[in-house]
Protein backbone atom coordinates (compact mmCIF):
# COMPACT_ATOMS: atom_id res chain seq x y z
CA UNK A 1 0.00 0.00 0.00
CA UNK A 2 1.37 3.42 -0.97
CA UNK A 3 1.24 6.20 1.57
CA UNK A 4 0.51 9.81 0.73
CA UNK A 5 3.58 12.03 0.53
CA UNK A 6 4.18 13.98 3.69
CA UNK A 7 4.47 17.74 3.26
CA UNK A 8 8.15 17.34 4.13
CA UNK A 9 9.03 14.95 1.26
CA UNK A 10 11.45 16.82 -1.01
CA UNK A 11 11.28 16.73 -4.79
CA UNK A 12 13.34 14.05 -6.57
CA UNK A 13 15.54 13.65 -9.67
CA UNK A 14 17.13 17.11 -10.02
CA UNK A 15 17.95 18.04 -13.62
CA UNK A 16 19.65 21.01 -15.25
CA UNK A 17 18.82 21.13 -18.95
CA UNK A 18 18.52 17.40 -19.71
CA UNK A 19 21.19 16.18 -17.29
CA UNK A 20 20.01 14.42 -14.14
CA UNK A 21 22.10 14.67 -10.97
CA UNK A 22 25.27 16.76 -11.11
CA UNK A 23 25.26 18.63 -14.43
CA UNK A 24 28.78 19.48 -15.60
CA UNK A 25 29.65 22.06 -18.26
CA UNK A 26 26.18 23.50 -18.85
CA UNK A 27 26.51 25.89 -21.79
CA UNK A 28 23.00 27.33 -21.82
CA UNK A 29 23.06 31.05 -20.97
CA UNK A 30 19.77 30.61 -19.08
CA UNK A 31 19.70 27.00 -17.81
CA UNK A 32 16.41 25.21 -17.25
CA UNK A 33 15.77 23.33 -13.99
CA UNK A 34 13.51 20.30 -13.53
CA UNK A 35 12.45 18.02 -10.68
CA UNK A 36 9.95 15.25 -10.01
CA UNK A 37 7.43 14.98 -7.23
CA UNK A 38 7.87 12.18 -4.69
CA UNK A 39 6.69 8.82 -6.00
CA UNK A 40 4.52 8.32 -2.93
CA UNK A 41 2.40 11.40 -3.74
CA UNK A 42 -1.25 10.48 -3.33
CA UNK A 43 -3.38 10.15 -6.43
CA UNK A 44 -4.79 13.56 -7.26
CA UNK A 45 -2.19 15.40 -5.18
CA UNK A 46 -0.39 18.05 -7.21
CA UNK A 47 2.25 20.71 -6.89
CA UNK A 48 0.61 24.12 -6.43
CA UNK A 49 3.79 26.17 -5.92
CA UNK A 50 7.58 25.94 -5.89
CA UNK A 51 10.61 27.93 -4.80
CA UNK A 52 13.89 27.81 -6.73
CA UNK A 53 17.11 29.15 -5.18
CA UNK A 54 20.49 29.34 -6.94
CA UNK A 55 23.80 30.38 -5.34
CA UNK A 56 27.47 30.53 -6.24
CA UNK A 57 28.80 27.25 -4.83
CA UNK A 58 32.19 28.74 -3.89
CA UNK A 59 31.31 32.19 -2.54
CA UNK A 60 27.86 31.20 -1.31
CA UNK A 61 26.44 34.41 -2.74
CA UNK A 62 22.82 34.14 -3.79
CA UNK A 63 22.32 34.45 -7.54
CA UNK A 64 18.55 33.95 -7.61
CA UNK A 65 15.61 33.28 -5.30
CA UNK A 66 12.22 32.94 -6.96
CA UNK A 67 10.33 33.16 -3.70
CA UNK A 68 7.13 31.11 -3.59
CA UNK A 69 5.77 30.86 -7.14
CA UNK A 70 2.16 29.73 -7.56
CA UNK A 71 2.65 27.22 -10.38
CA UNK A 72 2.50 23.51 -11.10
CA UNK A 73 5.60 23.80 -13.34
CA UNK A 74 8.37 21.36 -12.49
CA UNK A 75 9.96 20.85 -15.92
CA UNK A 76 12.34 23.27 -17.65
CA UNK A 77 11.83 26.12 -15.17
CA UNK A 78 14.14 29.07 -15.83
CA UNK A 79 15.60 31.53 -13.36
CA UNK A 80 14.94 35.21 -13.95
CA UNK A 81 16.45 36.34 -17.28
CA UNK A 82 18.60 38.93 -15.48
CA UNK A 83 20.65 36.21 -13.76
CA UNK A 84 24.12 35.94 -15.31
CA UNK A 85 25.84 32.58 -14.89
CA UNK A 86 29.61 33.13 -15.08
CA UNK A 87 31.48 30.67 -17.30
CA UNK A 88 33.51 27.87 -15.72
CA UNK A 89 31.78 28.30 -12.36
CA UNK A 90 30.06 26.04 -9.83
CA UNK A 91 26.54 26.70 -8.61
CA UNK A 92 24.35 25.14 -5.96
CA UNK A 93 20.62 25.06 -6.47
CA UNK A 94 17.69 24.01 -4.36
CA UNK A 95 13.99 23.60 -4.92
CA UNK A 96 11.01 22.85 -2.71
CA UNK A 97 7.33 22.43 -3.48
CA UNK A 98 3.92 22.99 -1.95
CA UNK A 99 1.29 20.28 -2.28
CA UNK A 100 -2.39 20.69 -3.04
CA UNK A 101 -2.96 18.58 0.09
CA UNK A 102 -1.05 21.08 2.29
CA UNK A 103 -0.75 24.36 0.33
CA UNK A 104 0.64 26.30 3.31
CA UNK A 105 3.40 23.83 4.19
CA UNK A 106 6.54 23.62 2.01
CA UNK A 107 8.42 20.40 1.46
CA UNK A 108 11.99 19.82 2.52
CA UNK A 109 14.59 21.17 0.09
CA UNK A 110 16.11 19.16 -2.76
CA UNK A 111 19.76 20.29 -3.09
CA UNK A 112 21.87 19.83 -6.22
CA UNK A 113 24.82 21.39 -8.06
CA UNK A 114 25.87 22.23 -11.58
CA UNK A 115 28.83 23.84 -13.32
CA UNK A 116 28.81 26.12 -16.31
CA UNK A 117 30.93 25.43 -19.36
CA UNK A 118 34.01 27.38 -20.31
CA UNK A 119 32.04 29.27 -22.94
CA UNK A 120 28.77 29.09 -21.01
CA UNK A 121 26.90 30.27 -24.10
CA UNK A 122 27.99 33.87 -23.48
CA UNK A 123 30.64 34.21 -26.16
CA UNK A 124 30.15 34.97 -29.86
CA UNK A 125 33.55 33.47 -30.61
CA UNK A 126 33.16 30.12 -32.40
CA UNK A 127 35.08 27.09 -31.20
CA UNK A 128 38.06 26.58 -33.50
CA UNK A 129 39.25 23.18 -32.33
CA UNK A 130 42.85 22.04 -32.22
CA UNK A 131 45.16 23.96 -34.50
Amino acid sequence: MLCAAAATDPPLRPRVEDTEGIALGVDAPSPRFSWALPVAAARGEAQVAYQLVIADAVAGASAFDSGKVASNASQFVRADSTVAFAPDSAFAWAVRWWSSAAPDVPSAWLNATFTTGVGSGTSDTPWRGAE
